[in-house]
């Protein structure tokens, strides 16, 4: 039996091995249209003695001629398109994530963008290790799961192709997570602030999860934990900006991308489904009409806070489990933009369903909406879908999904099941 194991593990093991080489591959389907603006504000500042804001329509339009500038003095094809793409840039993220981008690869275009997808695609590989570590999964599940995605998942392609940051976000909300899950001492709860405060100005679609926390341990009254989080949270913020200031050379950069989001519509080039904007709000909005969408966001609060509070009274150590299966769905849910790679941070929760799910018919279910956000097991039905219809397939695993999460969150209440491993090894987190 040991030995048939063994070779079952061995046999996925080449699989994922022979998948991950095909899903590298796919990299020469993209030119990183979404690394690229990430990588040159930072490029922009180091040769050009300017201390601009780079919110303004000034900085996108100069640092996009700069970069063609660039990219024609160059011999690189590739940066040469995606400095025609994008002749203006889309300056919308946080100073924190041009900064740390602009730090970390201070290359040329096509050796910047090669080192990120290398770095991508061992995140992917590094966040379902520690998942695995984290909810004590059986290597040969895990494995299995993980050739699964590989093979069909659409969003991590669509996020490896341009470039985009979910694939290492996911490594980072698993490893934030384990910490959290760790932190019994003063320093290393400071330590978590500090992290939590880099997750979340690194891209704000994690913006839930310190919500999640925070009402989590003020429920269960962990006053002292809440202050030492706050004082780290406080001292990451305030590194972020001054790491910030010393890339992009202007701190003013922090307000004038809070006023942005006041001054501008910022979602205006991206507001409906035709541009694969798929989220829960914008699908109600671009199909049925947004007034439709107000009882179902009533609905999915309600029943977020419901089980919540009812999850904290029972089951105090499950904060962390509930912050990264819960936020990224929240998310894409109420935010206006929502692209398609956003859903690769649904993976802790489809892999929490998979495996932990306290009734066999969740664990069962749960396989419609992978294969819905996956979209790649549809093209052996359909060649292509309308728009609408794929948008429709995206918002409706969002509603299987909260529901699947709702019914497990009240089975394991009725059941009054033991804390998962993770819980009892790491100490919880009180």
């Amino acid at each position: 039996m040991e030995n048939k194991t063994s070779l079952v593990k061995w046999l996925l093991l080449l699989l994922i091995a022979v998948q991950t080489g095909a899903f590298w591959n796919t990299r020469t389907r993209g030119i990183g249209i979404d690394f690229y603006q990430f990588w040159l504000p930072a490029r922009y500042f180091a040769a050009v003695d300017s201390n601009q804001s780079i919110y303004t329509q000034e900085f996108r339009t100069q640092a996009g001629q700069w970069g063609v500038e660039r990219a024609a003095q160059s011999d690189s094809e590739m940066f040469s398109k995606v400095a025609e793409f994008r002749k203006v840039l889309q300056t919308m993220g946080s100073p924190f994530l041009y900064a740390i981008t602009g730090a970390i690869f201070p290359f040329s275009y096509e050796t910047a963008l090669l080192c990120f997808r290398i770095l991508s695609v061992f995140c992917l590989l590094f966040a379902f290790w520690r998942m695995a570590v984290f909810w004590s999964l059986s290597t040969e599940l895990i494995l299995l799961i993980l050739f699964c995605i590989l093979y069909w998942f659409e969003p991590a392609y669509s996020d490896f192709r341009v470039g985009n940051l979910a694939l290492i976000q996911l490594a980072f909300l698993i490893g934030f997570t384990e910490v959290y899950s760790r932190a019994a001492t003063q320093r290393a709860q400071i330590t978590t602030g500090v992290l939590l405060a880099a997750l979340v100005l690194f891209k704000q679609n994690l913006l839930f999860i310190p919500l999640i926390l925070i009402f989590w341990e003020v429920f269960n009254k962990n006053y002292k934990k809440l202050t030492h989080l706050g004082l780290g949270f406080a001292s990451g913020v305030l590194g972020c900006a001054l790491f910030s200031l010393f890339i992009l050379h202007s701190f003013s950069s922090w307000l004038d991308w809070i006023n942005i989001f006041g001054k501008e519509d910022v979602f205006s080039f991206s507001s409906d489904v035709t541009s694969g904007n798929f989220s829960l709000y914008t699908v109600f909005a671009a199909t049925v009409g947004g007034a439709w969408f107000i009882p179902c966001a009533i609905a999915l609060a309600a029943g977020s806070l419901f089980l919540c509070v009812k999850l904290a009274k029972a089951r105090p150590d499950q904060g962390p489990t509930i912050a990264i299966c819960l936020s990224p769905l929240l998310f894409i849910a109420f935010s206006p933009l929502a692209w398609i790679h956003y859903y690769v941070l649904l993976l802790p929760l489809l892999v929490y369903l998979f495996t932990q799910a306290h009734r066999s018919w969740i664990k069962v279910v749960a396989l419609v909406p992978l294969v819905l956000i996956s979209r790649n097991p549809l093209g052996i039905f359909f060649d292509t879908l309308p728009i609408t219809t794929e948008a429709w397939l995206y918002a409706g695993s969002l509603l299987i999904l909260f529901n699947l999460w709702f019914f497990d969150g009240l089975s394991a209440l009725k059941m009054g099941t033991p804390l998962p491993p993770h819980s009892r090894r790491m100490g919880g987190t009180r």
